[in-house]
């Protein structure tokens, strides 16, 4: 792994992101913050480039454009959400990495017990607010996030490399990018498409920095 100091910094800054948006429901805050950081202008070069960095940026940026925090604007979000990620009936794109991983589909499997044990073994620990599943996207982007910041404090550090790629090989990259493409596919609005799309093309990014095979499994959604 080459990667600077510095640009770690902003790779976990990503990934803080994609935890922020991704953990939990829309918050007016958030995407306060999103618009006036002017993320979508200002998107850290971190590697990705090419025309799927650009239309997810061009989706996002036009939403955040027109983004006033109004309450119509806010339930459509919480709407959307709601439909991608929790029901009512099977969600669009289920955040659970077991739903993906197993069959039949399951919530809370042998999968979600891996990244449990996982977490155990590297003495790990997460909060959670509310009762999801454990192997939720969201909270695995937080791992990666903290993660990635013990990294940026320790560059040469073999073990946190180590343990990046073992999150990201056995627990993440597996079954993400088939939940972020249901992501693009069924969002109504751009702010979850666009973040799909830079999610997906950051994950691609971070298989090539930390040089992690792609090995297929079956995937049952």
């Amino acid at each position: 792994m080459t990667v600077k100091k510095a640009e770690l910094k902003v790779v976990r800054a990503v990934a803080h992101l994609f935890q922020a948006t991704l953990i939990s429901g829309p918050e007016r805050s958030v995407v306060n913050h999103l618009q006036q950081s002017q993320l979508a202008v200002e998107w850290p070069e971190i590697g990705c480039n090419g025309r799927r960095l650009e239309q997810g940026l061009k989706l996002l940026g036009t939403y955040l454009k027109e983004w006033k925090g109004s309450d119509t604007q806010i339930e459509a979000l919480k709407l959307d959400h709601g439909r991608l990620f929790l029901g009512p009936g099977e969600p669009l794109a289920a955040p659970w990495g077991s739903v993906y991983l197993e069959a039949p589909p399951s919530v809370n499997g042998e999968s979600t017990l891996a990244f449990s044990d996982f977490l155990r073994v590297k003495g790990i620990q997460i909060t959670q607010k509310t009762n999801e599943p454990l192997d939720h996207i969201g909270t695995q982007f937080a791992v990666l996030s903290f993660l990635l910041g013990k990294l940026a404090e320790q560059p040469d550090s073999t073990e946190t490399t180590a343990v990046c790629k073992s999150l990201l090989a056995d627990h993440l990259l597996p079954w993400a990018d088939r939940c972020l493409e249901r992501v693009e596919e069924f969002a109504t609005t751009h702010y979850y498409r666009g973040l799909a799309i830079l999610a997906r093309e950051y994950l691609c990014y971070l298989r090539r920095v930390f040089d992690i095979r792609c090995i297929t499994v079956p995937l049952f959604r």
